[in-house]
């Protein structure tokens, strides 16, 4: 799951997520790039939910200061 500046995932529910090895990339369970990615937590992100959540792999929190269009605390 992947989401870019300002983009948001939610997953009302419990989730199970795997990720494998790739040689070529990084690959990631949930990767946030200035985004959200909220699982079993409510719309907003603040409720707890009672559902499992299984995830593995890696998670990434990415905030992007590179290139033309840097965006740290830049938001839509």
């Amino acid at each position: 799951m992947q989401a870019n500046k300002d983009g948001y995932i939610r997953i009302l529910g419990g989730a199970d997520v795997k990720t494998y090895p790739l040689t070529t990339s990084d690959t990631y369970s949930a990767l946030s790039e200035e985004g959200f990615v909220y699982v079993n937590t409510g719309m907003d992100g603040l409720k707890p939910g009672a559902k499992d959540v299984n995830m593995y792999g890696n998670s990434g929190f990415i905030n992007k200061n590179y290139g033309i269009y840097k965006n740290p605390h830049n938001h839509g």
